[in-house]
């Protein structure tokens, strides 16, 4: 199958990113995963991180359905 085993992805061959938006919050944080809030706001971080590895400079938008604000406002109190 095509996707089975993909080829990775070649940063060099790419120009950096100066804007990435990740959306957020439309199946990954429900009781049906059976992830905490914790458990999601360190992977989230984790992400963000990941992309200012590979493109320091890159502002990053988290975006967020209205629906999932309280996942936005726990994340962001995290940050102070």
């Amino acid at each position: 199958m095509l996707l089975d085993n993909p080829e990775p992805w070649d940063f060099s061959k790419h120009p950096a990113a100066d804007l990435v938006v990740i959306n957020i919050g439309t199946n990954d944080h429900n009781t049906h995963n059976n992830v905490s809030t914790l458990a999601y706001i360190e992977a989230l971080t984790k992400l963000i991180q990941g992309v200012h590895g590979k493109w320091p400079q890159a502002k990053v938008i988290v975006m967020v359905r209205i629906l999932d604000r309280r996942t936005l406002s726990v994340y962001l109190l995290t940050l102070r």
